[in-house]
């Protein structure tokens, strides 16, 4: 049951909303013995301009630059550890205050340069945290009886027999359930497999309640471990939090960009009802909106050069919402201690089988249904199948070589969730050169 697993999370047997154990201190000399401190505040951003302005004038170019990546990789280094040894601290004292967490980032923010900005995104992330732990707590003490909970959560109808099978604990950032497979199944709307280990959600509401469920009679779960589950699911909730989705435009053209600006507004106000919406799984994102608007752009295009250019803009922005949706997914499945069902294979993202995990189906096929449009067609299979996968392979070759060279898998998550997988190459290619 839920307590077997509990034990190997945190170490002792006790339910996930009591804390008996004391939280570990901070070992702030053994990191700064490991992370060289950073005098001063240092913003890489305004450093490399003034790089740019000063290059010319700098004798030994090599010198000043092998500095400048000494700081950045330390200070991402650092900015990992900084995260981690909250989430440590939250792990031991779920309600852990601001005081003592602002605290924490303040010590890191001294010793390692963070500039003001950065500060405040660290302190914003602590309130977001704040919250949402606040209102999972009040939302549990709001409905105590199980039966009232499952059913406001998942505005599904629970019997109370039902109910009876089910044990609810209050973790970090969402409401936890442990439930038999009969329930699983009928609070799940995107579960449709007696085989599916669990899912985080959140409830249908202005204020959303995140939580997250797991199956107890999975088949898997006789092979892996319900705390690996456990972690997964906690990692998909984590990230809403601290992993945003991350959008990058600049590989769009500057005109088709004002294209987009002026048709996202038309996009912004359709109906609900609308087919192109509908249809998608990701539906009610704004960069799926975005890509629509580009889709019509492309469609009244007469002119081959202009519409070679929709079609490539919107394409990629097709592809970044699929991008964040396995950035995720990779992320959860990395954070497990043990291999998951799908063995280590990540091709599950790049299969075309129309599975839960084949984010692209609907831009891939139903999006444009003309199978003559040979611009079209070329173009997806360029974007959405072979640069896609591509993308992903070398995201996590990138990921794997931080771990293999002495990072934690802790530490690698922190140190890349804020990057877009393009991105991760170039970082873990960064940190291992200061290595």
């Amino acid at each position: 049951m839920k307590e077997d697993y509990q034990e190997e999370l945190i170490g002792v047997k006790t339910p996930l909303n009591v804390v008996e154990i004391q939280a570990p201190g901070i070992e702030m000399e053994s990191i700064l013995t490991r992370i060289e401190p950073i005098n001063g505040v240092f913003n890489p951003e305004e450093e490399m301009e003034k790089l740019r302005f000063m290059m010319s004038r700098i004798e030994d170019r090599k010198e000043v630059i092998g500095l400048f990546k000494s700081k950045l990789s330390r200070q991402r280094e650092a900015w990992a550890v900084c995260r981690n040894t909250i989430e440590e601290q939250i792990m031991f004292k779920p309600d852990l205050s601001r005081e003592e967490m602002v605290g924490i980032i303040g010590i890191f923010a001294s010793n390692y340069g963070f500039p003001p900005a950065q500060i405040e995104v660290a302190e914003s992330l602590v309130d977001e945290y704040i919250d949402v732990h606040r209102r999972v707590i009040e939302f549990r003490e709001k409905f105590p009886k199980n039966r009232d909970l499952l059913e406001k959560l998942s505005s599904v109808r629970i019997s109370k027999a039902e109910a009876e099978g089910v044990e609810i604990s209050v973790g970090p950032v969402a409401i936890e359930i442990f439930c038999p497979e009969n329930v699983f199944l009928k609070m799940g709307t995107n579960t449709t497999s007696s085989w599916d280990m669990g899912y985080a959600t959140q409830s249908i509401a202005r204020n959303p309640i995140p939580y997250l469920v797991l199956n107890e009679d999975s088949p898997w779960h006789e092979i892996y471990s319900m705390s690996s589950t456990l972690v997964h699911e906690r990692e998909h909730q984590k990230n809403k939090i601290l992993g945003p989705r991350l959008y990058s435009t600049k590989e769009i053209e500057t005109d088709v960009l004002k294209g987009m600006e002026k048709d996202i507004l038309g996009s912004l106000v359709m109906k609900a009802s609308d087919k192109l919406l509908r249809s998608t799984k990701l539906l009610g994102a704004k960069e799926t909106l975005e890509t629509v608007a580009l889709f019509r752009r492309y469609k009244r295009a007469r002119d081959f050069d202009e519409r070679s250019l929709f079609v490539k803009a919107c394409m990629q922005r097709a592809r970044e919402v699929a991008l964040n949706y396995v950035k995720d997914e990779i992320i959860a499945m990395k954070a497990e201690a043990d291999v998951s069902p799908h063995g280590g294979e990540y091709n599950i993202f790049s299969n075309q089988d129309g599975s839960f995990y084949d984010y692209l189906q609907f831009f891939r096929e139903k999006l444009h249904k003309d199978k003559g449009d040979k611009l079209w067609q070329e173009a997806s299979q360029r974007i959405l199948v072979d640069e896609y996968k591509e993308i992903i392979d070398n995201s996590i070759m990138a990921f794997d070589d931080l771990k293999d060279r002495g990072y934690s898998r802790k530490e690698v998550i922190a140190l890349l969730f804020d990057k877009r997988l393009q991105e991760w190459p170039k970082t873990a290619k960064r940190l291992l050169e200061q290595r």
